[in-house]
């Protein structure tokens, strides 16, 4: 809830969902990330308009749905140029957190999920807005998506090879010492659209499919990571997908003038 906080709604009837409670949090919320069933919400949200504002992640203890309360908080180190997490994903199997913090993308060791630690930070000049991460081959290879612009600059270019707004693949087996080893740029375009990669998520350890706005739906192949490769494109020409999502065999494209289109793996 942009704004205000959080809200816990009871969907036991989902013909009737009943707000059970709200709280209020800095800045509101961006996205709320639970950190396994522990109870603990991790709360997204910045203030573009003065980094210092945020500049941590607030901590939401729902064990009781009707009277959630402020857990506690993880400032960023002072280091950090990060306004605030834009999302942060939560893998309890790892230990392990991300946080795509737009200016920087910080992993966090999560042994003890209210003392996050930052194990490393992951800066590149080339990644614009650090808006999402996944994770594939059990954790060893980190996919970070960059929203060039915040989805307000145009990002296409007539090659479709530059890395505005790209795909990005890092090793990060030692999560100390990420290592960047490829990128996937945006689809050719006229310069005027927005080709800027947004919301996706890993098909397997080999696959992903991901938004790009007016750059359509994209099928990637990242059975080398130094050198992924699109598979298949679909982009309506009055498309503009904000999210793709693979789910039981096919693609679920949000777009945000046609609706939802899916598409059949075959």
């Amino acid at each position: 809830m942009k704004g205000g906080g959080l809200r816990l709604i009871n969907v036991t009837d989902p013909t009737n969902p009943v707000v059970l409670s709200q709280i209020s949090l800095m800045q509101g919320s961006h996205t709320a990330t639970p950190w396994g069933d522990s109870g603990l919400i991790f709360n997204s949200a910045y203030d573009l308009t003065n980094p210092l504002t945020v500049h941590r992640s607030q901590i939401v203890n729902i064990s009781d749905p009707d009277a959630p309360k402020l857990g506690g908080e993880f400032p960023f180190p002072q280091d950090s140029t990060s306004t605030g997490c834009h999302d942060i994903l939560m893998e309890p199997q790892y230990h392990r957190a991300v946080c795509a913090a737009i200016t920087e993308t910080m992993i966090w060791d999560m042994k003890d999920p209210m003392k996050p630690k930052v194990v490393s930070t992951i800066r590149n000049p080339a990644l614009n807005i650090h808006h999402s991460a996944a994770s594939a081959r059990n954790g060893t290879l980190l996919i970070l998506g960059d929203e060039y612009g915040g989805a307000i600059t145009p990002a296409c270019q007539p090659a479709g090879k530059t890395p505005t707004g790209a795909i990005w693949f890092y090793d990060v087996k030692d999560p100390a010492n990420p290592k960047m080893l490829g990128y996937l740029p945006p689809p050719a375009g006229t310069p005027p659209e927005l080709c800027t990669a947004h919301n996706f998520n890993v098909i397997d350890d080999n696959h992903m499919v991901s938004a790009f706005y007016q750059g359509g739906t994209r099928l990637i192949d990242f059975t080398d990571p130094a050198n992924p490769k699109e598979m298949n494109q679909q982009a309506p020409s009055d498309g503009n997908a904000w999210a793709a999502y693979y789910y039981r065999g096919a693609i679920f494209s949000g777009d945000q003038q046609r609706g939802l289109d899916v598409y059949v793996l075959k």
